[in-house]
């Protein structure tokens, strides 16, 4: 009997560590794309694509930029447009857009530009996942 209750607990353990694996591990093992590079002046810029929920998160972010800065961003999927409008730049010299994305049968490229409307310092990133 003792035999018999060792096995069954012994099973359940099994199956709820099984039962979760596949959440705890889907985030870490989920493939991403980050590219960086160097924008035409001072600033640099960052370019995520991750999936999320059957969709994609596309975050494209320009630091060391100077603050109160106003700047015009477009981000494009597959050509198409995704976003297009006005950042102006936080104290801590950086701004952002995130945006959500169709997550379309086979590969996505997605193209971000920013451009300073006061200096025409230039950031162009693009990802493909």
């Amino acid at each position: 009997m003792k035999k018999a209750i060792t096995i069954a607990v012994a099973a359940i353990t099994g199956l709820s560590l099984l039962a979760m694996a596949p959440a705890a591990s889907a985030r870490p093992n989920a493939p991403r794309v980050i590219t960086q590079g160097h924008c035409s002046g001072q600033a640099d810029w960052k370019l995520k694509v991750a999936p999320e929920n059957a969709r994609l998160q596309v975050e494209f972010e320009v630091h060391q930029a100077i603050p109160g800065a106003r700047w015009v961003v477009r981000i494009r999927e597959n050509g198409a447009m995704l976003w297009s409008g006005p950042r102006t730049v936080q104290a801590d010299g950086s701004f952002g857009v995130q945006r959500r994305a169709r997550n379309t049968a086979g590969s996505d490229r997605f193209a971000a530009r920013a451009t300073n409307a006061s200096t025409g310092e230039v950031c162009v990133g693009t990802a493909t996942l």
